[in-house]
């Protein structure tokens, strides 16, 4: 007999010049799944743009993937993306505050926090102060993957708790 699993959906969200934090993601997850999930027959299913993946002309692609989604999870570089990638989180946002919606939690990661732009910087702290979002910073490989696995129990903790 198959076994049955519950999924749920992940949506790591990066700008173009992030690809080897996107593929970290992918690796983390993957590994996670099958230390962690996977013998509770439950399925973190993660997606992600992958380039050339152009957020400002393929918003609507990227909304309909958030919309879809349980769990959002962005990062950040030091330089502001496509406007299109605040609008995916502030959607999540809105999203997550309707029951109807699959949205249970957003995190947000920033790589090289301290040599960031302005804008980032300035991001960061709006986000930080509306409380929505579960901001992390890293600097390197290990710290990413070290916040990802961090992130993914805690998401694996909100699922056990109401699946």
């Amino acid at each position: 007999m198959a076994a049955h699993f519950r999924s749920y959906r992940i949506l790591c969200s990066t700008p173009p010049d992030l690809e080897t934090e996107r593929l970290a993601f992918e690796s983390t997850l993957t590994a996670f799944g099958e230390q962690v999930t996977f013998p509770h027959q439950v399925l973190f299913a993660g997606a992600s743009f992958r380039p050339p993946f152009d957020a400002g002309r393929n918003r609507a692609l990227g909304e309909d993937n958030v919309r879809q989604c349980d769990f959002l999870l962005h990062i950040f570089s030091n330089r502001w993306p496509d406007p299109a990638f605040r609008d995916f989180i502030e959607l999540a946002e809105v999203c997550m505050a309707d029951p109807a919606q699959p949205m249970r939690q957003i995190a947000v990661l920033f790589k090289n926090y301290p040599e960031a732009s302005e804008e980032v910087r300035q991001y960061r702290d709006t986000l930080s102060a509306r409380g929505t979002c579960d901001i992390r910073e890293f600097q390197d490989a290990a710290e990413l993957t070290r916040q990802f696995q961090e992130t993914f129990a805690s998401w694996w903790e909100s699922v056990q708790a109401k699946p």
